[in-house]
């Protein structure tokens, strides 16, 4: 073999050793790569309601969708920075796109407009009519005469208004900004019965009020978006995704949560 022939294979040899090295580098280094991607931060509007999500004096957030929504955010590498609002407040910053989701909002045909939503739900609830508890009010038929109070642009307020048009009830009925608000209304004795959610926690707002026998609008809570955001279809597909697989399987993180915050509760 001459020395020609005998450099080409050397070099030959030589480049086939580099591009196996390049190879190996870039095996190790694409890992570490997607691993240290910085994550996607999202400010997710968030309103006191327990035991679905709950917001201490320290402004520590918890409850049955805190649970689940930061489960799949570890899992998607999204940064969650809860931004704790009254519900009309949230519904307000949501629209002008200052939050990028929010948490409990229903699916409406008049929302759909301005927001865009999960197609599961994380939790579904129905509106009830919660009193004093020497309160004698039961029924439908026992609220003619009297002052009935619910949360302006709120779900089941609407299925309430809905309910007081179809029995032509002599009921009169006022809206507040907050839950708060209007607990507060319902223990002064300014208005007779609140519309509130069939779980409101009621101890949380140092309240002694009861639920009565009216309830109506059952609705599914999910996740709402600015409309056309840019990042909606993946936030959507993801939050979609996790939540079917968790509900189909008894030992997800999504029935922990529920038997945390729900099931093992006495409401």
């Amino acid at each position: 073999m001459n020395k020609e022939a005998s450099k080409r294979i050397s070099m030959s040899i030589s480049i086939r050793k580099s591009i196996w090295v390049l190879v190996l580098l870039l095996l190790m280094i694409i890992p570490f790569s997607q691993g240290n991607q910085r994550p996607m931060v999202l400010k997710v509007g968030v309103y006191q309601l327990p035991p679905l999500v709950q917001i201490d004096s320290g402004n520590h957030h918890s409850g049955l969708v805190i649970d689940v929504l930061n489960y799949i955010a570890d899992r998607e590498n999204w940064l969650i920075e809860y931004q704790s609002c009254e519900w009309i407040d949230c519904v307000t910053n949501l629209k002008s796109a200052e939050l990028d989701m929010l948490c409990l909002i229903a699916d409406t045909r008049q929302r759909r407009e301005f927001f865009d939503f999960t197609s599961e739900s994380v939790y579904l609830d129905w509106g009830q009519i919660w009193t004093h508890p020497d309160s004698e009010i039961e029924n439908l038929n026992d609220l003619n005469g009297r002052t009935v109070a619910g949360i302006k642009e709120e779900v089941f307020s609407d299925g309430f208004k809905r309910l007081l048009a179809e029995t032509e009830l002599d009921c009169n009925y006022l809206e507040v900004d907050g839950y708060q608000h209007l607990v507060e209304m319902l223990n002064e004795g300014a208005v007779d019965g609140a519309v509130l959610n069939r779980m409101f926690n009621s101890e949380f707002f140092g309240a002694d009020i009861k639920k009565t026998g009216i309830v109506f609008a059952p609705t599914p809570m999910g996740f709402g978006f600015p409309k056309d955001a840019p990042n909606n279809a993946k936030l959507i597909a993801a939050i979609d995704e996790h939540l079917d697989l968790m509900k189909a399987d008894a030992d997800s993180p999504y029935q922990q949560a529920m038997n945390r915050w729900i099931h093992n509760q006495r409401w």
